[in-house]
């Protein structure tokens, strides 16, 4: 990533050499204004690019949402099934051994 920002600088840096500041502006040969041109075109094809990558991460983001909240409403709906999942019959019979026990 660094080396990207710093080819980026460096890239930004070469059409721009040699402009003359004048009163009105900057004074651009004709190659220096095509480079510029050329450069300007080449950012906007990444940022397409990043914006492309960006919204697929998105509506990845949003899918694997839906997934979760699909999961939590099928292990929210069933409480006796929820209830089974986690107790055994062993766990019953200590249970109510334990009940028993206390029961005098």
């Amino acid at each position: 990533m660094l080396l990207m920002i710093f080819s980026t600088i460096a890239i930004a840096n070469e059409p721009l050499q040699n402009i003359k500041k004048t009163d009105e502006g900057y004074l651009l040969t004709n190659q220096q204004i095509i480079e510029l041109a050329n450069y300007i075109e080449e950012l906007r094809a990444e940022n397409e690019r990043l914006q492309a990558k960006v919204d697929s991460a998105n509506e990845l983001i949003v899918e694997y949402k839906k997934q979760i909240d699909n999961y939590e409403q099928q292990q929210g709906n069933n409480f006796f099934q929820r209830l089974g999942d986690g107790v055994t019959g062993a766990g019953i019979a200590s249970l109510l051994i334990i009940l028993s026990q206390g029961i005098d």
